[in-house]
């Protein structure tokens, strides 16, 4: 069966509440694929540096795009492991740090 994390081209990644007192969980999607492919609880540079740590450097090198909000943590994650992938924003002005 193959991994969900081969051949990702153009990825996703927000936080949401699930719970009354702000408890989060980050989820990263496949754009092309239109599914979840990875859920974490909590949110921010270590959470989503540890779904692209789970990623096997064949498996980052062909991630293209990664989109979210204007968070910080999500642009020095994709700096960090995909310095040559497109960051874009989507239409969320929250910038958690």
């Amino acid at each position: 069966m193959p991994s969900p994390f081969d051949g990702l081209h153009a990825i996703g990644v927000d936080e949401t509440s699930y719970r009354k007192g702000h408890t989060c969980i980050t989820v990263v999607v496949d754009h092309e694929r239109h599914r979840v492919i990875w859920a974490h609880d909590g949110y921010g540079r270590d959470v989503f540096g540890r779904f692209l740590q789970t990623l096997t450097p064949e498996q980052r090198a062909p991630i293209r795009v990664a989109d979210g909000d204007g968070a910080r943590w999500i642009d020095s994650c994709v700096g960090r492991w995909r310095p040559n992938a497109e960051r874009v924003l989507t239409g969320s002005t929250s910038s958690v740090g």
